[in-house]
């Protein structure tokens, strides 16, 4: 961000604009992978936090069935797992249009998403998804907040966004990863039924499946990148230790070389 407010302090518009999307972008290849281990493992995550224990107990719905709190919030969150990417982008965005000196544009977008969170909130409430409705509405806010702060980019800043160019790779990428994360998840799930204990929802269990199942995504997402090559060489140097690792794969010849972008 220091950098986009220096290149448009010396009207180097082009670098800026460049400077743009890979701050988008980089926001959102870190925001997928996030937004898969939620979803694939959010019951885990709760059981581990809370104790299973503690969200034992039944809930009657409307229809006349049987809900558990766990199951409820395990629900809750696999959706919200969703709304990870937008609320990554949406954080960045707001930051980016502060430093192209638009601050009232990220209040404009935000207002609009709470008064769309509020009006999906009541109606999703009175319909058979109303013990979802906080989550859903959440999502549905945060992706038209989103968009909101794209057009901004688009239409104010002179900034010119591809949404598909921008993430096809990296959401392909996500779903290669969550393929491979959900068989991880699957089989920690059944070596810990089958050689170490009786119940998945312990939190030793949720500790154990985490951890097989993170380490797992975190490799297989980091070679899904390079294969379908989701990410350039100037945007794995934004990442911590960016400019050692882009090196490396350069010389391995995992990452190809980005030409620079001058005004």
């Amino acid at each position: 961000l220091p950098a986009i407010s220096g290149a448009l302090s010396v009207k180097k518009n082009r670098r800026a604009a460049h400077l743009t999307e890979q701050a988008i972008r980089i926001s959102g290849i870190i925001a997928v992978p996030c937004g898969v281990f939620l979803l694939v493992t959010g019951r885990h995550c709760i059981a581990l936090l809370y104790g299973a224990d503690k969200w034992s107990e039944i809930m009657s719905m409307a229809d006349g069935s049987g809900l558990s709190l766990l199951d409820a919030a395990s629900v809750s969150l696999a959706i919200l797992a969703f709304a990870v990417f937008f609320i990554s982008i949406v954080s960045t965005c707001n930051s980016l249009l502060n430093a192209y000196s638009k601050p009232h544009l990220p209040f404009i977008a935000v207002l609009i998403g709470i008064a769309v969170l509020t009006a999906s909130e009541i109606a999703i409430l009175y319909s058979p998804l109303g013990i979802y409705a906080a989550p859903i509405s959440s999502l549905i806010c945060y992706t038209i907040v989103m968009m909101m702060d794209i057009i901004f980019l688009r239409k104010k800043c002179g900034v010119n966004l591809k949404l598909t160019s921008m993430f096809a790779r990296p959401v392909f990428s996500g779903l290669v990863t969550a393929l491979f994360t959900y068989g991880t998840y699957k089989g920690a799930c059944a070596i810990w039924l089958n050689y170490l204990g009786n119940s998945i929802d312990t939190r030793g269990a949720s500790f154990f499946i985490l951890m097989c199942t993170g380490i797992v995504m975190v490799i297989a997402y980091f070679i899904s990148v390079l294969v379908f090559k989701a990410i350039k060489e100037d945007e794995v140097r934004l990442l911590p230790k960016g400019n050692t690792i882009a090196d490396k794969l350069l010389r391995l010849g995992w990452l190809k070389a980005d030409s620079k972008i001058e005004d």
